[in-house]
């Protein structure tokens, strides 16, 4: 139960600021969070991390998919996990959810 509430907490956190990012900033544009050391910056990442795999949409899309669901088997194989387990998977889940939400509706995922 703590996974999924976690992990729903994550995909609202994550689907709120990036809505908030689209629509405060123009593509590309960058703004000063602490000036002269840290930047949100408005990017659009067609691929996974550092844009591996940038094109491949459908690819991402399923791998995502897998991944979610071997999480869903390794939940289930442990009868009782460590509560930092239990933690780690609903962040694991929630940033995979909230990313695919992304490519599924835009083909992109929107970073900061």
């Amino acid at each position: 139960m703590l996974v999924l509430l976690l992990g729903l907490v994550i995909v609202l956190l994550d689907q709120f600021t990036k809505q908030w990012i689209r629509s405060a900033f123009v593509y590309g544009e960058s703004q000063p969070v602490i000036d002269g050391f840290f930047n949100l910056t408005y990017v659009r990442n067609d691929g996974a991390a550092w844009n591996i795999l940038s094109g491949h949409g459908i690819i991402l899309i399923l791998i995502s998919i897998a991944v979610l669901a071997l999480l869903v088997i390794y939940r289930r194989s442990f009868l009782q996990e460590q509560f930092s387990h239990k933690i780690l998977l609903g962040l694991m889940v929630g940033g995979i959810v909230g990313n695919l939400i992304d490519r599924i509706r835009f083909g992109w995922v929107t970073d900061f």
